[in-house]
Parts: C-alpha cells; sequence; structure tokens
C-alpha cells in the first residue's frame, strides 16, 4: 500500500517478546518455590534427622546448571511432557491452597 512515493511504515515483529514465556514460567516457578520453601524450612529446622534438605535446592540447581547448554535447546521436548507438568504445576497450586 504505498501512495506517490510515500510508504506506508510496516512494524517489525518484536525481537523480544519470544522469551517472554520463559519468563512467565520462570516467575510462577520462583513464586511456587519460595511459597514451598517457608513451608519446608521449618519443618527441616525442626527435625534434627532432616538437616541435610537444605543441600538439596542446592544440588538440583548445581545439576540444572551443568546442563544449562542442553537446556538451552528446546528441540526434545514433547507438547504432551509440558501438558502434563503445567498440569501437575496447577493441582500441586490447587492443593496447596486448599491445604489438603
Amino acid at each position: 500500500m504505498t501512495t506517490q512515493g510515500s510508504r506506508i511504515p510496516i512494524l517489525a515483529p518484536r525481537q523480544g517478546w519470544h522469551g517472554s514465556g520463559a519468563v512467565a514460567i520462570g516467575a510462577l516457578a520462583t513464586l511456587l518455590m519460595v511459597i514451598t520453601g517457608m513451608d519446608l524450612w521449618g519443618l527441616w529446622m525442626g527435625d534434627p534427622s532432616l538437616g541435610h534438605a537444605p543441600l538439596i535446592p542446592v544440588v538440583g540447581l548445581f545439576l540444572l546448571w551443568q546442563r544449562r547448554a542442553d537446556l538451552r535447546h528446546w528441540s526434545a521436548a514433547s507438547p504432551a511432557g509440558a501438558g502434563l507438568l503445567i498440569g501437575c504445576a496447577l493441582l500441586y497450586v490447587a492443593s496447596y491452597w486448599a491445604d489438603v
């Protein structure tokens, strides 16, 4: 659509929006971990047999960090697995809010 030498500018797609889903999932996961972590911290500190428990998230984060190059490529992900993960997360949130 041009008129006598003037052009209508075409907006380029936003380059930063393709990672917004990962940011949203990361924010929700962090929120769930903080809420759950506060409850678990009280349990861990109250029971001497659970003294090793605070190391579990640290080890998990270290393992994720070790595989960070592999995790950047999402080519092997299954949509069914992602749906199952989201469904389980929503079930967990519902059970937490219901205090089950």
